[in-house]
């Protein structure tokens, strides 16, 4: 999308894509956080597991076992959190989940769309609040 080609959305569209963002957010979070939760409860079983399996004395081994899951974990919250978008993605995004979700919609931003971009005179536009 171009700088020209970008719209103001009408406020209650605005608001309504706005909360749609917000919550795609927070369930994105709360994915990593599980992720990362998961990987930190798989990763120190496994550590355990291969301590006392090969009866790990050494500290600085322990120590690098253990940063090492932890890394994991970081690393798979990471790759979860990716998946935020920001900006006009997010919205175009929210959209898109709204449509797929509710299709009888399609016309109705298509409507929303015409009364943006038709190139009409404001007076030839419409109330506003389209």
């Amino acid at each position: 999308m171009t700088k020209a080609q970008v719209t103001t959305w009408p406020d209650a569209v605005e608001r309504k894509l706005h909360a749609v963002v917000v919550r795609r957010r927070r369930l994105v979070i709360a994915r990593a956080v599980l992720v990362a939760a998961a990987l930190l409860g798989a990763g120190m079983l496994a550590a355990m597991a291969i301590d006392l399996w090969l009866a790990l004395r050494w500290t600085p081994l322990r120590v690098g076992l253990s940063a090492g899951v932890a890394a994991a974990a970081l690393a798979g919250a990471v790759v979860m959190l990716r998946q935020m978008r920001w900006g006009l993605h997010a919205r175009r995004e929210a959209a898109q989940a709204v449509d797929a979700a509710v299709p009888q919609l399609e016309q109705r931003w298509a409507t929303l769309l015409d009364v943006v971009h038709g190139g009409e005179p404001e007076a030839v536009r419409g109330a506003t609040a389209l």
